[in-house]
C-alpha cells in the first residue's frame, strides 16, 4: 500500500512539474485566458464564430433557394398559327421569388422545359423549333406541382405545283408576239387553282391574257435588266394564306432594224442580243439605224475596238480608207438613210478615220461631218478636221503599224444641232438646213474597217431621247461653258479650210486671205432670251494690207437676210474701231479704238430682251491693261427671237480662245 501510495504522489508530482515547464514562456495566468463567441444570421445562411486563445473555429450552414411558383409569360404568341418551316419563337418564363434567373435555374437543373411531341416541336434551351405538322405540349417545370404548359398547334404550310409552261416570239422591248403558254397551277392533289400572273420589275411590262389561256408578255421599255414575273394562288381552304413562285425572263433590247430597212450593210455582221454587241467584217458600208422613236432630241453612244498585227496595212491606193462612227438617218418608204422621194442619201455623218489622198504612211485620225446626202466620197467631205488628240486612242508597234484601238464614240442631236464626242469630248458640231424639219434616228456608221477579215466590235451601246438626252449633252458640254465653234459651211456655201480648230472652245484663222472665214459658235447652235457669250481674240497678222475686220454676226435663219455684226475693224488706213451695225458692210462712224489690243482683247456679248425687242451690247477689254475697257451697242427694230451667231473674220487671221456661253446677263 504504501508503495502504490508513493508512485502515484510521484506521478502527481511530474504531471505538476510539466504543467509548470508549460506555463513558464507566458506572463499570463489561467486567470487571464480569454474567451469570445460571435452569431451572424442572413436569409441564406448562418455562421457561427468561436475563438479560443489562438484557435478560431467557423461553421456555416446554407439554406437552399425554392422556386414557388413557374408561369409561361407570352402564351397567347406561342399559341399564334404556327406553320412547318417558321422560324423558333422564344418561350419566356416567369419565377418567383425571383431569387434565380431562368438561365441559372436551367444550368443549375432547377427547371426543365420538356415538348411531348418531338416530332412536331423540339426544344432548344429556351426556343421551340418546329419539326414538323401536328400538336405539342410545351411544359416548364420546377417539380411535380409547380409547372406551367402550353399547348402549340403546326400546321402544313400551303403549296401549289407551278408549271411556267414554255414561251415563244421574240424578246424585244416592246415587241407584242411574246408569249407564255401552258401555264398550269395545281393543288398537291392534282386541282387546278386559280392564280394571278405579275411583274415584280419596276418599268412593269403589259401582261394580257389570252383566249387560249396563255399571256402576251410586253415589256414597255428596255431597262438592261431581266424581268422578273409571279404567280400568286390563293389557298382555298384560307384566302389569307398564299403560295407563290417566280421566274426572271431576258428581255434584249432590238438594237438595229432586221434587213434592209435599217440601212445599207455591204458587210459581214453579226449581233448578239444578250451582251448587246455587233461584230462587223469585210471592206463595204456598214450603215444601219437604232431602233427609236425619230425625234429632234437624242443621245447615243458606243464603243468601237479592234486588234490585229496591222489594222492599217491594206489600205494601198490613193482613194481608200476607212471610217469609224456614227450618223443621223432619215428614214424614207424604203428604208433609213434615204430621201424622202428617191433612193439619194439622207444622212449626217461623223466619224474618225484614216482617209489616204495620196499619204498612205501616215495613219492620222480625223473627224469629219458631212451630210445632206453628200456621197462618202465627195471631195467637200475631205476638208477634214485632223487632231491629234486622236493619235492617242491607237496602239502601234515597233514598225509602226496601229495594232490595236478602242474608244467611245457619241453623237447627239439637240434640234437642229448635231454633235460628235470621242470619249466624251467634243469633237465635231453640224448644223444643216436640210435636216430642220426632219427628225431623225442616230446609228453606226463605217467603211473599210473590216479589211481581211478582221473583226470591229461595237459594244457598250446606250442610246436614248428627250430630257434624259438634253441632260446627258448639257453634262458633255458642262452646262454650255463649252462653247464649240465649227466650220460653217452649211450656212454659206464656203469650204472654210483657212480655220483650223484648236481645242473644244477656240480655233485660228489661218491666213489673211480670203473675204470671209467663218466659224459658228453655240453649244446648241441656237440663242434664245437673254444671253452673254465672252471670248478673247488676239490678230496675227502684223499688218493690214487691206480693209479687215474680225466680228460676230448675230443673225436669223440659215442665210444672210437679217444680221447684226458686232466686232473690231482694221481699216487698210487708219485707225482701228468697234463697230455694232446692221446689215451690210459699212463699218463707219464706229468707237475709235484706244485700248491696248497687243496682247489680244477679251470680248462679252449680250443681249437683253426688253419689250420684246432685243439690246445687243459688245464690251471689249484690254488683256495687257484690264482698266481700259470700251463698248458698243445696238438694238434691233423688230424682234430677233432665236438667233445664230457666227465669228467671222475677213481678211484677217487670228486666234479665238476661251470661248464661253451663258444664260445669264450680269
Amino acid at each position: 500500500m504504501k508503495k502504490k501510495s508513493l508512485n502515484v504522489l510521484m506521478l502527481g508530482m511530474l504531471l505538476v512539474g510539466i504543467t509548470g515547464c508549460g506555463e513558464t514562456s507566458s506572463s499570463s495566468t489561467p486567470n487571464d485566458t480569454s474567451h469570445t463567441t460571435s452569431n451572424t444570421t442572413t436569409s441564406e445562411s448562418t455562421t457561427s464564430t468561436t475563438t479560443s486563445d489562438t484557435t478560431t473555429d467557423t461553421t456555416t450552414s446554407i439554406k437552399e433557394k425554392v422556386i414557388e411558383t413557374v408561369t409561361i409569360t407570352n402564351k397567347d404568341d406561342l399559341m399564334k398559327k404556327w406553320m412547318v418551316g417558321d422560324a423558333p419563337r422564344k418561350i419566356q418564363i416567369g419565377l418567383t421569388p425571383n431569387d434565380y434567373t431562368v438561365e441559372e435555374a436551367l444550368e443549375n437543373e432547377k427547371l426543365t422545359i420538356t415538348s411531348d411531341n418531338t416530332d412536331v416541336a423540339i426544344i432548344s434551351n429556351t426556343n421551340i423549333i418546329i419539326a414538323g405538322a401536328g400538336e405539342a405540349t410545351i411544359t416548364v417545370s420546377a417539380s411535380e406541382t409547380i409547372k406551367d404548359s402550353v399547348k402549340v398547334t403546326v400546321n402544313e404550310k400551303f403549296e401549289a405545283v407551278i408549271n411556267w409552261g414554255t414561251e415563244s416570239g421574240q424578246r424585244h422591248a416592246l415587241d407584242d408576239n411574246r408569249y407564255l403558254k401552258g401555264i398550269t397551277v395545281k393543288s398537291k392533289t392534282g386541282e387546278d387553282l386559280d392564280y394571278t400572273l405579275t411583274d415584280e420589275t419596276d418599268e412593269k411590262a403589259v401582261l394580257t391574257k389570252q383566249a387560249d389561256g396563255s399571256y402576251n408578255f410586253i415589256p414597255k421599255t428596255y431597262t438592261g435588266s431581266a424581268h422578273t414575273l409571279k404567280i400568286t394562288v390563293k389557298n382555298p381552304a384560307n384566302e389569307e394564306e398564299t403560295y407563290s413562285d417566280t421566274k426572271t425572263f431576258d428581255v434584249y433590247r432590238q438594237v438595229m432594224y432586221p434587213g434592209s430597212d435599217g440601212g445599207t450593210r455591204e458587210s459581214t455582221w453579226t449581233y448578239n442580243e444578250k451582251d448587246q454587241v455587233i461584230g462587223m467584217k469585210n471592206t463595204g458600208h456598214f450603215v444601219n439605224a437604232f431602233v427609236m422613236e425619230p425625234s429632234k432630241v437624242y443621245y447615243a453612244e458606243m464603243n468601237f475596238l479592234n486588234s490585229y498585227n496591222n489594222i492599217l496595212g491594206s489600205f494601198n491606193n490613193d482613194t481608200q480608207g476607212f471610217y469609224l462612227g456614227m450618223a443621223h438617218y432619215v428614214k424614207n418608204d424604203k428604208r433609213w438613210g434615204l430621201e424622202a422621194n428617191g433612193d439619194g442619201q439622207l444622212w449626217i455623218q461623223s466619224a474618225i478615220g484614216r482617209v489616204q489622198y495620196g499619204d498612205k504612211e501616215s495613219p492620222y485620225a480625223q473627224v469629219f461631218n458631212g451630210g445632206d446626202g453628200w456621197a462618202i466620197d465627195n471631195e467637200n467631205q475631205r476638208e477634214l478636221r485632223q487632231n491629234n488628240f486622236f493619235n492617242n486612242m491607237f496602239t502601234k508597234n515597233a514598225e509602226g503599224n496601229v495594232t490595236s484601238y478602242e474608244f467611245k464614240y457619241a453623237v447627239a442631236r439637240i434640234d437642229d444641232m448635231f454633235y460628235a464626242f470621242v470619249n466624251d469630248t467634243l469633237v465635231g458640231t453640224y448644223s444643216s438646213p436640210k435636216f430642220k424639219d426632219l427628225v431623225s434616228v442616230p446609228g453606226p456608221y463605217m467603211r473599210g474597217a473590216g479589211t481581211e477579215g478582221r473583226m470591229v466590235t461595237m459594244n457598250k451601246i446606250q442610246y436614248y431621247s428627250g430630257t434624259e438626252a438634253s441632260d446627258k449633252v448639257n453634262e458633255l458640254l458642262n452646262d454650255g461653258n463649252i462653247v464649240n465653234p465649227y466650220d460653217s459651211r452649211s450656212y454659206n456655201g464656203a469650204v472654210n479650210s483657212n480655220i483650223r480648230m484648236d481645242s473644244a472652245n477656240g480655233f485660228t484663222v489661218l491666213s489673211d486671205n480670203g473675204s470671209t472665214n467663218d466659224a459658228v459658235a453655240s453649244p446648241y447652235a441656237i440663242f434664245g432670251g437673254d444671253f452673254t457669250l465672252n471670248w478673247t481674240y488676239k490678230k496675227n497678222n502684223a499688218t493690214n494690207t487691206d480693209v479687215s475686220d474680225a466680228y460676230v454676226r448675230v443673225r436669223q435663219g440659215v442665210d444672210n437676210s437679217d444680221y447684226f455684226d458686232l466686232g473690231i475693224n482694221y481699216p487698210k488706213d487708219g485707225q482701228a474701231s468697234l463697230f455694232a451695225k446692221a446689215a451690210g458692210w459699212d463699218r463707219s462712224n464706229g468707237t475709235k479704238l484706244t485700248l491696248d489690243d497687243s496682247e489680244g482683247i477679251n470680248f462679252k456679248l449680250t443681249r437683253k430682251v426688253v419689250n420684246g425687242l432685243d439690246q445687243y451690247t459688245l464690251v471689249a477689254t484690254s488683256v495687257k491693261n484690264p482698266s481700259e475697257t470700251q463698248q458698243v451697242s445696238i438694238n434691233s427694230t423688230t424682234s430677233n427671237g432665236e438667233v445664230r451667231l457666227l465669228f467671222q473674220n475677213r481678211r484677217l487671221s487670228g486666234t479665238y480662245t476661251n470661248i464661253s456661253y451663258s444664260s445669264l446677263v450680269d
